[in-house]
């Protein structure tokens, strides 16, 4: 990732085969900005409060309207781009990145963390992984005999509660939404067609009233019906520009009537053009 006017030390450090562990404290006078991808897994537990506000957008998914603030715990996944805004002054925190592939081979396949609202990897309310994280900065600052095989076992630990806890929300979510069935029903017939579905029609594919399908999908992804085919068919058009398909292709594609109208709408939820997005993912890729 990228950022700007921040100060960023490190204290203690630890470096294993499958993670690895820092305490790091920032610094700045200026907002904290932050934008791009890592490529591993990275949690983040912070000691002191945010003197302001902390937020994160994850920009490839979601509107660059919508942001959702920072816990004390948090965590980034892999190839996830995002944009990470803060006015601290000054924070501490305890940070573990965990590479991809040593996910895997802990829990024996990869987490299905995109499954879960994005939003909640911003804030992991689980005293559980909180005190973990707290157990690590503990033993990097103090470490004990058997320190490096106790780091690594507590990092192994930390993958698998993070894993049940998530998949815990996604059991939350599905308790008080739409049925697995009917957010597939609505899934399918986004991504099936061009013509973006009207709500009568989606409430009459899930056998709901439209005020039942919309509060129940809420509940569900935590957007409204409306924000999420917004967020699909903007997602889908960076897709098939970054492939190199011409902007009036892909205004069709997606389904609007007009290059023109797709033009206004992708610069208003993402502050780019069609065309300026194009060349800067294809510049990327050389």
């Amino acid at each position: 990732m990228r950022s700007t006017s921040t100060d960023f030390t490190t204290q203690h450090e630890y470096t294993g085969e499958q993670a690895s562990v820092s305490i790091a404290t920032y610094h700045s006078d200026k907002p904290f900005d932050m934008e791009g991808c890592q490529s591993s897994y990275l949690l983040q537990l912070c000691f002191l409060p945010a003197n302001g506000f902390s937020h994160a957008c994850f920009t490839e998914r979601w509107s660059r309207k919508r942001y959702a603030r920072f816990g004390t715990v948090s965590m980034l996944p892999p190839d996830e781009p995002a944009h990470c805004v803060a006015s601290f002054s000054r924070q501490r925190s305890v940070r573990c990145t965990l590479e991809p592939g040593a996910v895997q081979a802990w829990v024996g396949d990869e987490p299905d963390w995109p499954g879960c609202p994005l939003e909640k990897l911003l804030d992991i309310r689980s005293p559980r992984v909180r005190q973990l994280m707290l157990n690590l900065g503990e033993e990097l600052q103090n470490p004990g005999f058997g320190g490096e095989q106790m780091l690594e076992m507590m990092t192994g630990q930390l993958v698998l509660e993070v894993s049940r806890y998530l998949g815990g929300l996604r059991e939350e979510k599905i308790r008080g939404g739409l049925s697995p069935r009917n957010c597939r029903l609505i899934e399918e017939r986004v991504a099936g067609e061009p013509r973006p579905p009207s709500l009568q029609e989606l409430a009459e594919l899930c056998n709901l009233s439209v005020r039942q399908v919309s509060r129940a999908f809420r509940a569900s992804k935590g957007l409204s019906l409306g924000e999420y085919i917004t967020e699909w068919r903007i997602a889908h058009a960076r897709r098939l520009l970054a492939a190199g398909d011409s902007v009036k292709s892909v205004a069709f594609d997606v389904g609007f009537s007009a290059p023109s109208n797709f033009s206004a709408a992708f610069q208003r939820e993402t502050g780019e053009s069609p065309r300026q997005y194009r060349a800067r993912v294809m510049q990327r890729g050389r």
